[in-house]
């Protein structure tokens, strides 16, 4: 898959579907629009498989079709963005002002991971950003907040990873997490009807599990095509009626939330 990848990046494909469905697939577009989006919701796990799997054989138009023509990377707000900045090293004393010096300085982390590039822009405006910052951030731990905090992650989150979780929990005095033993951006991308008995627990009592919990994963990533004829995380069957009715609650949510922010 990868080398396809690469041979993409080189060469784009063209693809023909009819007057109004025509353009290429591209690396940018198969790989962030396509690749890195599907790491934030295992829902979409089995359409990208199929569509690298009919890239592999040969032809292109359900990877044209799905990804292709979609946006790669939407805007950010401002208001974020604005944080963003102001957090990190901004500005012409950080940054050389010339685009050939800035290159010399990104092409090597844009190389260090297999999305890392996606940032690039950032380090543009981060090269013109001119509002100084008027303190910076100097992490805390054993903060006492009103409550105790619960702390919700998956191991595998493709943006938010587990260590940024345990850190949390050491800011926050009495805090404690729960870690969904799976894949996907937040504990909604994958159903887990123990962790939503923590998260009730929390939100109807209070409670917050006094030891660091793991929960394990209700759903396969691949399941065979269903009435449709899509492939998606299937239902498990619990002899408790309540804790099904969690699951398929929980199995809606992690094909309907909106999984990707710019």
């Amino acid at each position: 898959m990868l080398a396809l990848v690469k041979k993409i990046e080189k060469e784009p494909i063209g693809v023909y579907v009819n007057n109004s469905a025509h353009g290429l697939v591209d690396h940018s577009k198969l790989w962030f629009g396509g690749v890195f989006r599907a790491l934030y919701k295992p829902d979409l796990w089995p359409a990208l498989a199929d569509a690298f799997s009919q890239l592999l054989q040969g032809n292109a138009t359900e990877a044209f079709m799905s990804y292709a023509r979609a946006d790669t990377y939407e805007l950010k707000e401002e208001g974020g963005l604005f944080v963003e900045l102001n957090d990190g090293l901004s500005g012409p004393q950080h940054w050389p002002q010339d685009r050939k010096s800035l290159l010399d300085r990104l092409v090597p982390f844009a190389n260090s991971s297999l999305f890392a590039s996606v940032a690039r822009s950032e380090y543009y405006s981060m090269q013109q950003w001119l509002i100084p910052r008027t303190h910076g951030y100097v992490p805390r731990n054993g903060v006492e907040t009103a409550h105790p905090l619960l702390i919700l992650s998956t191991t595998y989150d493709p943006i938010c990873p587990l260590v940024s979780a345990r850190s949390a929990r050491a800011a926050f005095r009495g805090s404690q997490i729960v870690e969904v033993q799976g894949y996907g951006h937040c504990s909604v991308a994958v159903p887990s009807v123990c962790a939503a008995k923590h998260i009730r627990a929390f939100l109807y009592e209070g409670k917050v599990p006094q030891d660091y919990t793991r929960c394990k994963v209700d759903a396969p990533y691949f399941a065979p095509p269903g009435d449709g004829g899509e492939k998606a995380m299937a239902y498990e069957l619990f002899e408790d009626d309540e804790e099904q009715q969690i699951h398929r609650a929980q199995v809606a949510l992690a094909r309907d939330w909106e999984y990707f922010h710019g």
